[in-house]
């Protein structure tokens, strides 16, 4: 995708793998989450400088499974400098999250500081919960603020839960598939 800023939409809860690339500045890439379906295995890949973003718009939340080769898996694998938003009004979501660049929890709230904004007309004022992993290069950007309501101070603003079924699913999935990758190989000395 290259030329003037290109705005793309795709389904976080659709099967297989969707690869986009921006050559140009200031693409964005609309993730529309849902509920993933029993054997989903999504993979969404997004190459691009800084200036490009992929944002998250809805809750994505994975369907119960009754064995483990039924969890769904979602990964979204950020190639390039592109930053992931996940957008204010969303509460939860569910899956890998990797990128180069910057993860923020709040697309409305631009800026270099955390959100201290504790009126209740402000944005980005509704917890979230991320069962699974991020892995940001760059940084973790914790935008949002503590609770719905100013004197809910002790309520956390950001939960991330790494849960098993994130590993254990995706070890299901080499099994079916037969598809195992050497990541690394070291001879090592005899030892006497």
């Amino acid at each position: 995708i290259g030329g003037s800023p290109a705005t793309l939409g795709v389904s976080a809860t659709q099967n297989g793998e969707a690869s986009f690339h921006f050559t140009g500045s200031g693409g964005v890439l609309n993730v529309q989450g849902g509920e993933l379906p029993r054997n989903t295995r999504r993979i969404i890949r997004v190459s691009g400088d800084g200036s490009n973003v992929v944002r998250i718009n809805n809750d994505i939340t994975y369907q119960d499974a009754n064995s483990m080769y039924q969890i769904p898996q979602l990964i979204i694998l950020v190639d390039g400098e592109a930053q992931i938003q996940v957008d204010s009004d969303v509460t939860n979501i569910a899956g890998l999250f990797v990128t180069r660049g910057s993860f923020s929890t709040c697309a409305q709230y631009d800026s270099a500081l955390p959100n201290i904004h504790l009126n209740q007309d402000s944005f980005c004022r509704k917890a979230l919960t991320v069962n699974g992993a991020i892995i940001a290069g760059k940084r973790l950007l914790p935008y949002r603020t503590n609770a719905v309501t100013n004197t809910d101070y002790d309520a956390p603003a950001e939960t991330i839960r790494l849960r098993g079924d994130i590993l254990i699913g995706d070890y299901a999935a080499k099994q079916q598939t037969g598809n195992f990758t050497t990541i690394g190989q070291l001879e090592l000395p005899p030892r006497f």
